[in-house]
């Protein structure tokens, strides 16, 4: 069993960093600023902060952290969208997960149990 059995019941037609990134894009607009500035608010190069508002790569927490405070917008706004789209996960489901889960973990400490015996044997030899 592999943590990709378990079912999500949560489909998004972009991906969390390409999210993030549109909101980011949005608020520079919104704000009247061009990529320059943004870059050179928050120490990062032009070519950089340009990936990044395009979704090439994620920003870090770091640079969301910067970008909140020259927004003035809350960390958790940057992630709106994807928690407003985010369908509430059952109970029944979530303890489906939870019982895959467990599963995955007790397989995992039987074979880490299996190793230490086996090394254990070894050692003795």
């Amino acid at each position: 069993m592999a943590y990709s059995d378990i079912k999500v019941p949560f489909s998004m037609k972009k991906s969390v960093t390409q999210t993030v990134a549109a909101h980011i894009k949005l608020l520079r607009k919104k704000h009247h600023y061009n990529q320059a500035q943004i870059a050179n608010l928050i120490n990062i190069e032009e070519s950089g902060y340009n990936r990044l508002e395009n979704g090439k790569i994620m920003v870090s927490l770091e640079k969301l952290y910067k970008l909140a405070k020259v927004y003035n917008e809350p960390i958790a706004g940057f992630f709106k969208e994807i928690v407003d789209n985010a369908p509430e996960i059952g109970a029944e489901e979530s303890e489906k997960n939870l019982s895959k889960i467990s599963e995955g973990e007790e397989k995992i400490l039987e074979k880490l149990n299996a190793l230490e015996q086996l090394i254990n044997e070894l050692k003795s030899k």
